[in-house]
């Protein structure tokens, strides 16, 4: 996702990203585009694998079967209007009144791919 280093996720609670589910931990992320350009994907990386393997962010476009590739998240695309944005900003951003729901937008150049994100907080918090 970034200039040839990792982008990380950690988290110390289960979230849902996209619909699916993200148990605690630390992730390297990247997003995958279908062939056609329709489908798009963020992608959850085994970190501790990938630092096994010594692979880097870059090794994600030159060497693909190698990436220890734990799921997916489905995102929804768009083509956005005015200043391209550089560089890559991820904003997550929770929805008006709630402190569990929201949504994370990723953003670069023109384009911007969103999912819906909870938090799954524990009992009594």
């Amino acid at each position: 996702m970034g200039n040839n280093y990792w982008t990380l996720l950690d988290t110390n609670l289960p979230v849902t990203i996209g619909g699916v589910s993200v148990a605690e931990g630390l992730y390297y992320l990247a997003v995958k585009r279908s062939a056609d350009g329709r489908q798009w994907e963020l992608v959850f990386i085994d970190h501790d694998k990938s630092r096994d393997r010594q692979l880097d962010a870059f090794d994600v476009g030159t060497r693909p079967a190698e990436i220890p590739v734990l799921f997916s998240a489905p995102l929804s695309f768009e083509m956005t209007e005015g200043e391209p944005v550089d560089p890559l900003t991820i904003l997550l951003k929770l929805d008006g009144g709630s402190n569990t729901r929201g949504s994370m937008r990723l953003t670069w150049g023109n384009l911007s791919l969103t999912a819906p994100v909870e938090v799954t907080l524990p009992e009594g918090f």
